[in-house]
C-alpha cells in the first residue's frame, strides 16, 4: 500500500462540514437535488418555456462531481490508495436496481404506449450510451422510441464515474496533479464544444449531450471539492478566500440568470454550460463553507425537501414514462392539470422503488466503504 503524502494527511482534517465528516453526508445537498430535480419535473410537465429543467441536470452534474471527488480524496488521504472495484460495485448497486426496474416498466407499459424499441436502444439505456444513441441513432431526433431519453444524463455521470477514479488513483495522486487533471477537464470540452459547433457540423444537441462536450459540467464540482482540499487550508484561511463572501454568490446568481435570459443561439451551445457551472461552484461554495447562509442550508435540510432529494433518482428515471401513461389516459391533458397529477404519482413510485429497491441495498453498500445514511 502506498504511503499518503503528509500534506494529504493534512487535508483530510479540514473542511469537516462540507466533506460530510465520517459520515459522508454533506448537509444541504439533498435539498439542492431536491430544487434539481423539481426543476427537472416541472419543466416536463409542460412547462419547459418557464422553467429550465436542462438547468436543474447542470445542477445534478456539479453535486455529482463534488460528492464523488471528495469522496475519492478522502479514501485516499486515509488510505494511501483508491479500492476500485469496491467503487465500482458500489456503483452498479446504486444505479443498477432502479434502472432495471424502469426497462421493465417501459415493457410492461409499452402496449399500452404501442412502443416498440430496438434492441439497440435498450442496450443504449441498460449500458450507458444513451446520449450518443440519441444524436447518432437512426432517426434522430426521434432515434429514441421509449421514455428514458432522460438517460443522456446518466450516460455522462456513468462515464465519468468510469475513467475519473482511475485517473485519480494512477495519473493524479497528489493535489498539483490533481488540479492539472479537472483543469484539463474543463477546458478541453469548453474548446471542444466550438469546433463540434461550427465546423463538424454535428447537430447542435450534440453538445448538450454527448459526454465529450458536457462533462466539464461535473468538473466544475470537482474543481471546488479540489480548492477546499489544498494541502494549506485551514478554517481561517476558507473563510478568506475571495469566492466565499456575499459579493461572490450574488455573482454566482447573476452569471446563472443572464445565461438563461440570453437566447443567442451560438452562445446557448458553447459559453452556456461553463459558464452555468460557475454560477452553480460560487453558489454551492457559500452555501457550504460561508456560515452566514447556515439558514438557508437549515431550510434546505427541512425533512420533506430531504427526502425528495433522497428519491431524486428514481423521480428522474420515472417520471417520464408515468408521464406519458397520464397523457395517454387523459387525451389532450393540459399542464396545469398535468403537473400535480405528475408530482403526486411520480412521488408515490419513486418513494415505493427508493424503499423496495434501494433502502435494502444500502446495508450492503455500507460494507462495501459507502457512507450513505
Amino acid at each position: 500500500m502506498t504511503k499518503q503524502p503528509d500534506a494529504e494527511k493534512s487535508t483530510a482534517r479540514s473542511t469537516p462540514h462540507a466533506s460530510g465528516g465520517a459520515s459522508g453526508y454533506i448537509p444541504g445537498f439533498d435539498g439542492l437535488r431536491a430544487i434539481a430535480v423539481g426543476m427537472v419535473l416541472v419543466a416536463h410537465a409542460g412547462y419547459g418555456m418557464l422553467v429550465p429543467g436542462g438547468f436543474g441536470v447542470t445542477i445534478f452534474f456539479a453535486i455529482s462531481g463534488y460528492l464523488i471527488s471528495t469522496l475519492l480524496i478522502n479514501e485516499f488521504a486515509r488510505s494511501g490508495t483508491i479500492n476500485l472495484k469496491l467503487f465500482y460495485l458500489r456503483r452498479i448497486l446504486r444505479l443498477y436496481p432502479e434502472l432495471i426496474a424502469l426497462v421493465i416498466l417501459c415493457l410492461i407499459a409499452g402496449a399500452a404506449l404501442d412502443l416498440r424499441a430496438t434492441p439497440a436502444e435498450k442496450l443504449a439505456g441498460l449500458f450507458y450510451y444513451m446520449n450518443y444513441y440519441y444524436v447518432f441513432g437512426a432517426h434522430y431526433p426521434e432515434s429514441v422510441s421509449y421514455p428514458w431519453r432522460q438517460l443522456w444524463s446518466l450516460a455522462i455521470e456513468e462515464h465519468f464515474y468510469f475513467f475519473f477514479p482511475g485517473l485519480m488513483l494512477f495519473v493524479a495522486r497528489t493535489w498539483r496533479s490533481r488540479m492539472i487533471l479537472i483543469v484539463t477537464l474543463l477546458a478541453v470540452p469548453f474548446l471542444w464544444r466550438f469546433v463540434t459547433y461550427f465546423w463538424l457540423g454535428l447537430p447542435a444537441q450534440y453538445n448538450y449531450v454527448a459526454t465529450d462536450t458536457r462533462i466539464d459540467s461535473i468538473a466544475w464540482g470537482c474543481l471546488l471539492a479540489l480548492l477546499m482540499r489544498r494541502p494549506d487550508n485551514s478554517e481561517r484561511t476558507i473563510r478568506e478566500l475571495w469566492f466565499i463572501s456575499r459579493p461572490a454568490i450574488v455573482l454566482g446568481f447573476v452569471i446563472i440568470l443572464g445565461t438563461l435570459l440570453y437566447r443567442d443561439e451560438a452562445f446557448r451551445w458553447t459559453w452556456r454550460f461553463t459558464l452555468q457551472g460557475i454560477g452553480i461552484v460560487l453558489i454551492i461554495a457559500n452555501l457550504l463553507f460561508d456560515p452566514r447562509w447556515k439558514n438557508v442550508v437549515r431550510a434546505l435540510e427541512w425533512r420533506p425537501i430531504r427526502y425528495v432529494g433522497r428519491i431524486s433518482y428514481g423521480l428522474y428515471l420515472y417520471h417520464m414514462l408515468l408521464n406519458r401513461l397520464i397523457e395517454q389516459a387523459w387525451p389532450g391533458i393540459s399542464p396545469p392539470i398535468l403537473l400535480p397529477i405528475s408530482l403526486v404519482v411520480s412521488l408515490t413510485v419513486a418513494s415505493v422503488s427508493y424503499n423496495a429497491l434501494e433502502m435494502p441495498l444500502k446495508a450492503i453498500r455500507r460494507r462495501l466503504g459507502s457512507h450513505v445514511r
